[in-house]
């Protein structure tokens, strides 16, 4: 049974899930498969895949995530980790800001389905959104960009003392080295650097970087989005 199924693979984490957080990634899986036929909104489109690629995978870094955070999630896509975390975390208030509509329209019908209410949703480009400059105490993403385009795009919508929680892959250490240049001019620092070993049948490599804002962002950045990807910190 597809609940079954869910429970067990969250237990292998060491996460016990209530009927109802079970409940919500269910519909959650359904609604993904039932649009990836119109929109082909992920690459895993099957149920099995969708919870242990995409639902286990976010949660892996939910323990870096301190209780009732305000939490940004960039590049959000189909809602990895925002959606995921704000299931499992419902102290978290979460803000899944996200480029193509498509993709906000369709979590914006996840949060319906599943009674979100604590998840705010903007279909913009995170580098224009000024008015939440200092704003969140973490900012995540999964999938989005190299580290050094990543902290430019998120750093600055950091509180001082906030975090940055990448979901990196396995070229995550050389991300981090070529983050050099940019973890110095945002006035950042790696805090934890954690490297776990996915459920999944390819046993894939997932690292978690937990990287602290320490100083305010110069107001230059962040910079437009063809500049950061031009010429990269």
């Amino acid at each position: 049974m597809r609940p079954t199924f869910i429970q067990h693979s969250f237990e292998r984490i060491g996460l016990t899930l209530s009927a109802q957080q079970i409940e919500q990634l269910d519909v959650f899986a359904s609604l993904l498969m039932e649009e990836n036929k119109i929109h082909n909104l992920t690459a895993i489109d099957d149920f099995e895949g969708i919870v242990i690629k995409h639902f286990v995978d976010s949660a892996l870094a939910l323990h870096h995530v301190p209780l009732h955070s305000q939490v940004c999630d960039v590049g959000s896509g189909a809602g990895f980790p925002g959606l995921v975390w704000a299931i499992l975390r419902p102290d978290l208030k979460i803000t899944s800001i996200e480029t193509t509509t498509k993709k906000i329209n369709f979590q914006k019908k996840v949060a319906q389905s599943c009674e979100l209410h604590h998840v705010h949703f903007i279909n913009e480009r995170v580098e224009e959104l000024r008015e939440y400059k200092e704003y969140f105490d973490i900012g995540t993403a999964r999938a989005v960009a190299g580290l050094n385009i990543l902290l430019e795009l998120i750093v600055p919508l950091l509180k001082v003392g906030g975090h940055v929680v990448a979901l990196k892959g396995q070229q995550a250490q050389e991300e981090l080295f070529a983050s050099t240049k940019a973890l110095d001019v945002l006035h950042c620092r790696v805090q934890k650097n954690e490297t776990l070993q996915l459920i999944d049948e390819e046993h894939s490599i997932r690292t978690i970087l937990v990287i602290e804002k320490i100083k305010k962002t110069s107001p230059q950045y962040p910079r437009g989005y063809a500049k950061i990807k031009k010429q990269p910190l």
